[in-house]
């Protein structure tokens, strides 16, 4: 997806000059884990001309494996990124995704066996399915094949109420969602699946403990996690993470954050760290740490992608 954001901290409307990037969810996770040296595919659809060769040169520089990222007719989905008016809010987006290459896919344009022949973790996020009926189906059918294979399945809920009504990502969530081997959600998506937390200070482990007891009920996973913008003691903007293993809890330390450049794809890079220490065998304490300090370092990044990579910030907290 190409994202334009107003040049400085203008909003839309106030300057004819936008900056550039290609990212959404799914691709920044990919990115983020390529960029650490984890060997990631991207599956997707681009359009069959010079931005979707770009957007796929992109890709392979970030370190990405592309076999699985195809061209097909269609245009490029873009979004619009203005940044708040006030400080810790979040930027707000405005979606163009109707005709894109990927909005348009078939599931004739998949082959979930060849695709996880070699893989380890399929991750996903809400924003897919969101796309268009035939989309979520493909989704439906990758998290079947993924299980049938053994490979692990991780969502993002990633609820984004400008794309699809709640009424019906819950029907298409819920049903997702009893494949997720591990899974990322805060306290307003915790309404797609059934529980009623909006309101919720999900940095309370007792609240935490409460919605993750009811989704492991219903869902297979064992690794819940979300991540949140904070206020420290001093009215600070902070970044910080609760995750469950099993029956285990783990929380992160508060981390402050400095002047924030761009809080886009922060959620995705507390993901691709969270992934990334499962990879590597890390103790949950550890994995919820580092993936709290990537989060919070991406607020420095520009664009949508963490590119610090991962294995150079891990481990810096204790």
């Amino acid at each position: 997806m190409l994202r334009l954001s107003p040049v400085g901290d203008f909003q839309i409307g106030q300057t004819a000059q936008f900056n550039s990037f290609y990212g959404g969810s799914e691709a920044n996770v990919a990115a983020s884990l390529a960029i650490s040296g984890i060997p990631t595919y991207f599956v997707s659809l681009l359009p069959d001309n010079e931005i979707g060769v770009d957007a796929m040169s992109k890709m392979r520089a970030y370190g990405i494996d592309t076999k699985w990222l195809k061209t097909a007719p269609g245009r490029m989905g873009i979004y619009f990124s203005q940044p708040p008016f006030i400080e810790g809010n979040s930027r707000r987006s405005i979606y163009d995704r109707a005709g894109s290459a990927f909005s348009l896919a078939k599931k004739e344009n998949f082959d979930w066996n060849a695709i996880f022949k070699d893989a380890a973790i399929f991750h996903f996020s809400g924003i897919t399915p969101a796309l268009s009926p035939a989309l979520a189906q493909i989704c439906l059918q990758a998290c079947k094949a993924a299980y049938e294979l053994g490979v692990l399945v991780s969502c993002d809920i990633n609820y984004r109420a400008s794309l699809w009504e709640e009424q019906k990502a819950s029907r298409v969530m819920k049903n997702l969602c009893r494949y997720a081997d591990i899974l990322f959600i805060n306290e307003h998506e915790a309404n797609i699946l059934g529980y009623k937390a909006d309101g919720s200070d999900l940095m309370d482990m007792g609240r935490f403990a409460e919605m993750t007891d009811f989704l492991r009920q219903t869902y297979p996973a064992n690794i819940i996690s979300t991540v949140a913008r904070v206020h420290d003691k001093l009215g600070n903007l902070a970044v910080q993470a609760v995750l469950r293993s099993g029956d285990k809890f783990f929380k992160s330390p508060m981390l402050s954050l400095p002047p924030v450049t761009d809080q886009s794809g922060a959620g995705d890079a507390y993901a691709a760290a969270v992934l990334y220490g499962l990879i590597n065998k890390h103790r949950p304490q550890r994995i919820v740490n580092d993936a709290a300090l990537a989060c919070a370092y991406k607020h420095k990044c520009l664009g949508d992608i963490n590119l610090v990579p991962l294995n150079k910030l891990m481990g810096h907290l204790y």
